[in-house]
């Protein structure tokens, strides 16, 4: 259906019309959230190429489609490149909508995830600041929130902040728990992700039945199978 109509479009429209884009920015994200990002990658970077010919920089169009790439980007496993890509969707964030806005938060956290996947926790720590502010004012029980919660715990325990760490990871995998019947299919391993990082805290800090407890917690479809004995 959205080939159709995007066929349809590009014939009666061109190739650069608005609404042929917004046709290609559909069909690229559900190409993005069915595991078919080698073919959405193209798709996002010819909507950045010709909506940056004719729209503002900061554009709420152009910064969507950097959402969308940055996304497709890290979750691809290219944080540089990724890291890149969310600094600029910050700073275009910021301009189209304000300091305040949900979009900022969502840049701000996603280049707080690059930064600790390219082991920058320190650099990471402010976004993530940032972004939990944000978001814990304007949709506290969110499970975005308690997942910007755990991995703003996640850069600390990394400098071995492990009092201040504590919390955040506790209250954010308690978070994405809670939250798991909600959360996106492509989301749901941050709940175990969490829960790693927070019984690896456990065991840091010598308190192996309470890591027993977390890793006993996991999701049913995480959990490792039983020991045959």
């Amino acid at each position: 259906l959205y080939r159709d109509v995007l066929a349809k479009r590009r014939e009666k429209l061109g190739e650069t019309d608005p609404e042929t884009l917004d046709s290609m920015n559909q069909l690229a994200a559900l190409l993005q959230v069915t595991n078919r990002a080698i073919e959405a990658e193209p798709i996002h970077r010819t909507i950045l190429a010709e909506r940056r010919k004719v729209l503002p920089a900061a554009h709420p169009s152009i910064v969507n489609t950097l959402n969308n790439l940055a996304a497709l980007v890290l979750d691809d496993g290219r944080a540089a490149e990724a890291e890149t890509l969310c600094r600029e969707h910050v700073a275009l964030a910021e301009k189209a909508y304000g300091a305040k806005h949900a979009e900022v938060a969502g840049a701000k956290a996603r280049l707080g995830q690059a930064l600790l996947e390219l082991k920058k926790p320190a650099e990471a720590e402010p976004f993530l600041r940032e972004a939990l502010a944000i978001r814990e004012t304007a949709m506290p029980a969110h499970w975005s929130t308690a997942n910007t919660k755990a991995r703003l715990g996640r850069a600390l325990q990394i400098q071995a902040k492990l009092k201040d760490a504590e919390p955040l990871l506790a209250d954010g995998y308690a978070g994405l728990l809670n939250g798991l019947p909600t959360l996106p299919p492509d989301a749901r391993r941050y709940a175990l992700q969490a829960g790693t990082w927070l019984a690896e805290l456990y065991d840091a800090t010598q308190r192996p039945e309470q890591a027993a407890a977390v890793r006993k917690s996991f999701p049913r479809e995480f959990a490792p199978p039983p020991r045959i004995r």
